[in-house]
């Protein structure tokens, strides 16, 4: 049986990034889920972490070598989300984040398996009333 590997999902992969105050590292999940679980001093003295979202500007915290140099994040962006732009810093640090690529929770082939809301509507259109 001969299998194209690009048909076959593996799992989740890993993403990286490091983020410098002059180099903000892009959130971008393609087609598929990205979650960004980690982020990590891994140079530096001090790093305020930003994440944009719609080019708004919100504090995710601060790492620093003389207190807590990583953190735990949670930060999922869905397939074809362009919200959530990038992750930023402001400091002297670099900073290292660690994710993962999952598959989508939805895809094109969901519809066909399972049909969609308007396959009821029809249903439903067809049924003529009970009548007593």
């Amino acid at each position: 049986m001969d299998m194209d590997m690009e048909d076959i999902d593996i799992g989740p992969t890993l993403w990286g990034a490091h983020v410098t105050e002059n180099k903000p590292a892009p959130l971008e999940a393609g087609d598929r889920r990205l979650t960004v679980f980690r982020a990590t001093l891994e140079k530096g003295n001090k790093a305020q972490l930003f994440l944009s979202i719609k080019g708004e500007k919100y504090a995710l915290g601060t790492l620093a070598k003389d207190g807590k140099e990583h953190t735990k994040l949670d930060i999922e962006i869905f397939e074809g989300t362009d919200d959530v732009s990038e992750v930023s810093i402001v400091g002297d640090g670099t900073v290292a984040l660690i994710g993962s690529y999952s598959p989508p929770l939805f895809n094109e082939d969901d519809e066909d398996d399972f049909g969609s809301l308007s396959d009821f509507d029809e249903e439903d259109e067809d049924e003529e009333p009970e009548k007593n």
